[in-house]
């Protein structure tokens, strides 16, 4: 319970998932809960009767690296952020759609892809080779040439997390913080923070949160540049 600070529940292999060692968690649109682990398996919790459901693709592929990093959903779809590319998820049928998306643009194939946000229709992954990203609703995402890339410096490498707010793409890499405001990207407007380690970046209300170094701060659309210690 947020408020009171209180365990309502606990889960672990021994309340039903697959596996303990956990890295992305989200719910989807009829709120259930994909519970992603580093064996690429997902476990999907019913909260209303607490009953699981589990998904094996991944987990049972021939993939090197079968990290879950990241889910995020987008209509009846949840998107999947893992070592190896994006995978595209039915929520109702729980079928995989379309082959794995390998190849982001130039970036090199089985790129591992870390986090990923949807602002005006197009999906932004943050990945190990930098920013890609493409448009959902006209573009076939197994074609590379659909995804664009940018890679530049601080955003040349490992980018770990991106976020959309106040219309703009933020991302965060493990040399800075930049973000896009749809033609441009620029540094973070604080220079705190704009040369710093970025792992993690996510909007709650009007308040933009990210941890920098060994802080987590947040700032407020209305003035990026004044920082808050949260």
């Amino acid at each position: 319970d947020a408020v009171s600070g209180n365990i309502i529940s606990k889960y672990t292999n021994i309340q039903g998932l697959i596996n303990n060692d956990l890295t992305a968690i989200a719910f989807d649109n009829s709120g259930k809960l994909w519970i992603g682990a580093v064996d690429g398996s997902i476990s999907i919790l019913n909260i209303q009767n607490n009953t699981w459901k589990y998904l094996y693709d991944i987990k049972n592929s021939s993939e090197a690296n079968k990290f879950i990093n990241y889910i995020l959903l987008s209509g009846n779809y949840m998107y999947i952020a893992t070592g190896y590319g994006i995978q595209k998820v039915s929520t109702s049928s729980y079928n995989f759609v379309d082959a794995p998306y390998y190849r982001l643009g130039t970036f090199p194939i089985n790129t591992p892809v870390y986090s990923l946000t949807i602002n005006n229709n197009v999906l932004y992954a943050a990945t190990k080779s930098g920013v890609a990203y493409a448009n959902l609703v006209n573009s076939n995402l197994n074609d590379p040439n659909s995804w664009s890339n940018y890679n530049q410096i601080p955003m040349n490498t490992d980018v770990k997390a991106i976020e959309s707010y106040d219309n703009k793409i933020f991302a965060g890499s493990l040399t800075g913080f930049s973000y896009f405001d749809g033609i441009n990207w620029n540094p973070y407007p604080n220079t705190q923070v704009s040369g710093a380690s970025t792992i993690s970046i996510k909007t709650i209300q009007n308040n933009l949160y990210f941890i920098s170094g060994n802080s987590i701060f947040y700032s407020n659309s209305s003035d990026l540049s004044v920082l808050n210690v949260y």
